[in-house]
């Protein structure tokens, strides 16, 4: 069965053109703003942000407070200095997507406006007359008016011999407002359990499970680096991971290096499992280039885990398996993690009901649960 679940946690249409409004009422701040909270990836008060980008209380206020009511800021819980703010998950795969495109303040403000990108994705399936495009829109006159002349004078849209066509300049504006919509966000929860097994007849009892797939054997090592700046209370990691195959059925040979960014907000046990609130960002790199720029910018490597890791999944309940030895540190027995993610926190209590499905089909689910992550446990 195909998995739609990913169509329904898109940016969308709507919410791009929401956020293209905060900037049309403030163009000279926005950019700075989301580039500020995208580099500190820490709380900051309004204040903070003013002596930061030297900017009025007033008008950062009021992007503060409008990118809050779209999702792009959260409000930090319990901040002891008044209301600080920090970058959303889903304001963080927003900045890094936009951050790539050129669009100047006069073409935010045009598409920013009702009818204008409904317009260009009309004109790139075809031309359309005056006429045509009334009777498409059902709007007033003055309004299609409106929204015709804004997008002649941004070059936008051309017209030639009494109809209207999606000029090259409105094909590439078009693109990339298409490709922001198409923003997967990156799930919020992640719901999962950890055990210590000392029987290896584990891997059996895992092969029973209906649905199952062995996706593949690594090696993985994990460097996890000390933050620049260490903030008390807050549980903030930057790992670079290799894997490297080693079992027989892997389609690839070449090892895998990625770099992921993780800010725990928090952690809740629901019955024998945790239900972790976090934030993350993970791009893959070029080994050794990261290794060098690491030690360049003098990233300390605080804590290094060897593991053999057997990957397993199931599809259909969007559940991961993963089956750990742990070599560096020596740790005896086997790791059992079985994980899923999840967008909020509905989903993930419903998600848990399926991870403890599995934890009582291969017969653990009287066993006690690792309350720590494996950079804790170390």
């Amino acid at each position: 069965m195909q998995d739609l679940t990913g169509d329904l946690h898109k940016m969308g249409e709507h919410e791009v053109v929401d956020i293209f409004k905060v900037k049309r009422t403030s163009p000279e701040i926005f950019d700075r703003i989301l580039h500020l909270f995208y580099i500190k990836r820490h709380p900051l008060s309004i204040g903070q942000i003013c002596e930061d980008l030297d900017v009025d209380y007033p008008i950062t206020h009021k992007v503060i407070s409008k990118l809050v009511h779209i999702g792009i800021l959260s409000i930090e819980e319990g901040a002891k200095t008044g209301n600080q703010f920090i970058l959303s998950q889903k304001g963080i795969d927003f900045y890094l997507n936009y951050s790539t495109l050129e669009l100047n303040n006069k073409i935010i403000e045009t598409i920013s406006k009702k009818h204008s990108v409904f317009i260009l994705r009309l004109l790139k399936s075809k031309n359309f007359s005056w006429t045509e495009l009334r009777n498409k829109m059902k709007i007033s006159e003055s309004s299609l008016k409106g929204v015709i002349d804004d997008l002649s004078d941004t070059n936008l849209i051309d017209k030639m011999k009494g109809k209207y066509s999606l000029s090259n300049k409105g094909l590439s504006v078009l693109d990339a407002v298409n490709s922001l919509c198409e923003i997967k966000f990156t799930p919020a929860f992640e719901v999962q359990i950890k055990i210590l097994i000392m029987d290896a007849k584990i891997y059996k009892k895992l092969e029973k499970i209906e649905g199952l797939i062995k996706k593949e054997q690594v090696k993985q090592s994990d460097n996890y680096f000390i933050p620049r700046e260490t903030i008390l209370e807050r549980k903030t990691y930057l790992r670079l991971r290799t894997d490297v195959p080693i079992s027989s059925s892997s389609l690839r040979t070449l090892p895998v290096h990625n770099l992921t960014w993780t800010n725990v907000i928090n952690r809740k046990k629901y019955d024998n499992l945790w239900i972790i609130g976090r934030q993350k960002e993970e791009i893959d790199v070029r080994y050794p280039a990261i290794i060098f720029y690491l030690d360049y910018l003098g990233a300390k490597v605080h804590k290094k885990i060897v593991k053999k890791r057997m990957k397993m999944e199931i599809p259909s309940k969007q559940i991961i398996i993963n089956v750990d030895e742990i070599e560096e540190p020596k740790k005896d027995g086997i790791f059992l993690e079985v994980k899923t993610n999840a967008w909020d926190e509905m989903e993930a209590k419903n998600k848990a009901t399926l991870v403890q499905e599995i934890i009582k089909e291969i017969g653990l689910d009287e066993i006690k649960s690792i309350d720590k992550t494996y950079y804790e446990l170390i």
